[in-house]
């Protein structure tokens, strides 16, 4: 039981920091980082199969 509470802590530990971390950040980062990112991605994406 003793190896398993810490395993179930260390489990829980990064959903607070998550939902604290999601509310501390403005919702424009979280914007940016859903659509610029995945824009990038894509651009590269096409980029690399418009290559011969």
């Amino acid at each position: 039981m003793h190896s398993v509470r810490p395993l179930d802590v260390g489990l829980l530990q990064p959903f607070p920091r998550l939902s604290v971390s999601s509310r501390s950040h403005p919702q424009g980062t979280g914007y940016l980082f859903y659509v610029v990112i995945p824009s990038l991605v894509r651009s590269s994406f096409f980029s690399f199969l418009s290559r011969p």
